[in-house]
């Protein structure tokens, strides 16, 4: 989350807005956080794991969140959604670039970046 929290500003020039949210509790994330320093967006405690059942990232058996991102828009429809295993970082640059592809509102072709061409 600490990358997220450095690109937050490039997630802004999209007008999306960056929300953190674990399984964890609210002590847990305080320690979390005094020990990566501050962060600049929502971080919400699922303690009742409601929110990663809605979401399918639950893993029942230990009760993990597995790293899901999503990208809902603002009628709260899901326009893109990652889950990843644990041993997996999220690589934030990707995110970007899916979210700049959603925005052009029209289809992108393979490898598209910000600035080339939309099909």
């Amino acid at each position: 989350m600490p990358e997220f929290n450095r690109r937050l500003k490039d997630f802004e020039k999209f007008n999306a807005q960056v929300i953190g949210a674990n399984p964890d509790s609210v002590y847990s994330h305080k320690a979390w956080l005094e020990s990566i320093g501050e962060v600049d967006y929502p971080i919400l405690s699922d303690y009742t794991k409601s929110l990663s059942r809605s979401y399918d990232v639950l893993d029942e058996e230990t009760g993990i969140a597995y790293r899901g991102t999503f990208i809902i828009d603002p009628d709260g429809v899901i326009r893109y959604a990652s889950v990843h295993d644990l041993s997996i970082g999220r690589n934030v640059n990707e995110i970007l670039r899916v979210l700049a592809a959603h925005q052009t509102q029209k289809p992108c072709p393979v490898n598209w970046e910000a600035g080339k061409p939309t099909l």
